[in-house]
């Protein structure tokens, strides 16, 4: 007996040895390469201390929606700034970001919709989402407003017009605003999309959880080698983008902006509801850091759009200058975009007359 633990003691402190020299070795060979460690854990958004759940969850007819009530910090690396950003959040009881309001709009209220996907869910706090800042600015104003932001993450607009009929029109807006665009362009340009979106989208898996959900989140933030391992087990990839986004299955089409059209009709449909519960709609062209050709061709593209079907809008690619100051990547924002967006949004609604009655 005392042999045979002194074996199993032998070969427990070998394994042990040999991984602490696996862990100084990654250690190493990452200061060495300047690579920052947070950029392999992916699904640090997807479980932290206070939750074990995925951020996501399935739903009847939509590809994926946000847990109800979910609350924690993201840390998601961005390399194009080479630094961790940490957002804090508390959804309400439907899954959105903000406090639970009753559909029943109160007397002298004037209510804004915000739709979008993780630029408009974007924000450190909860006071610093765009529609929270716009919701600041206009109170400032003397407005007696409620911004009711319905963004979320990876959403396209066949999500936002869902979630505006069967959820936004229930809060009896005046005002619907759509800040679509950035995850269509994600979309567009590949041949044969289906009208419904059925061949872009894949449905998500309540049972699935990643590798690096299933460690101890503790381990996963202290240790090189677990983050490493379980990065390569999981593919690199999330388990919300690896199951929902199927576009990259379709054949790239010789058009950049095939298929559009279909983004095109969702916004005038976005628009045609909110009409028909007596909102008014604005639109927006998308705004990012560096923007390349076929981003600039679909916000030419919707000018021409917007121009052509009488869409109020705001041009936010004009508007506002190109570079990474309001940007923590591509084109999600910084505390400076964040407020930029509302700076735009609020001029607009103000010397538009958005929220005066009639129109």
């Amino acid at each position: 007996m005392k042999a045979r633990l002194l074996k199993l003691s032998v070969v427990l402190v070998s394994t042990l040895l040999a991984l602490l020299a696996c862990e100084l070795a990654l250690r190493g060979v990452f200061r060495a390469q300047g690579k920052d460690v947070t950029a392999y854990r992916p699904a640090a958004a997807y479980a932290d201390t206070q939750s074990t759940s995925a951020r996501f969850t399935s739903h009847p007819f939509l590809p994926y929606a946000p847990r109800p009530n979910d609350r924690r910090t993201l840390t998601l690396y961005r390399p194009e700034t080479g630094r961790a950003y940490s957002t804090a959040y508390r959804l309400n009881s439907l899954g959105f970001r903000g406090p639970d309001l009753p559909f029943e709009k109160p007397a002298g209220v004037k209510r804004i919709v915000c739709l979008g996907g993780s630029t408009t869910f974007d924000g450190f706090t909860e006071a610093e989402t765009w529609p929270a800042r716009l919701e600041a600015r206009l109170r400032s104003r003397g407005y007696n407003v409620e911004v009711i932001n319905l963004g979320v993450d990876m959403a396209a607009s066949p999500t936002s017009l869902v979630n505006l009929t069967f959820v936004g029109l229930e809060y009896r807006p005046d005002l619907v605003i759509s800040y679509d665009g950035v995850n269509d362009a994600t979309l567009v340009g590949y041949a044969g999309q289906l009208p419904d979106y059925r061949n872009v989208y894949g449905k998500f898996d309540d049972s699935y959880r990643p590798w690096q959900a299933s460690v101890p989140r503790r381990l996963l933030e202290h240790s090189y080698l677990v983050t490493w391992v379980t990065f390569r087990l999981d593919g690199g990839r999330s388990d919300l983008g690896s199951q929902v986004m199927k576009v990259g299955e379709l054949p790239a089409s010789p058009d950049s902006l095939d298929g559009v059209r279909l983004f095109e009709r969702n916004l005038k449909l976005m628009r045609a509801v909110s009409r028909e519960y007596g909102a008014k709609f604005l639109a927006a062209t998308a705004h990012w850091a560096r923007p390349d050709g076929k981003v600039r061709a679909l916000n030419d593209e919707l000018r021409r759009f917007y121009a052509a079907e009488e869409i109020d809008y705001v041009d936010l690619d004009a508007q506002l200058p190109p570079g990474q100051e309001l940007h923590t990547d591509a084109a999600h924002w910084t505390r400076e975009g964040i407020e930029a967006v509302a700076a735009a949004l609020e001029t607009k609604i103000v010397s538009g007359g958005l929220l005066d009655s009639g129109g």
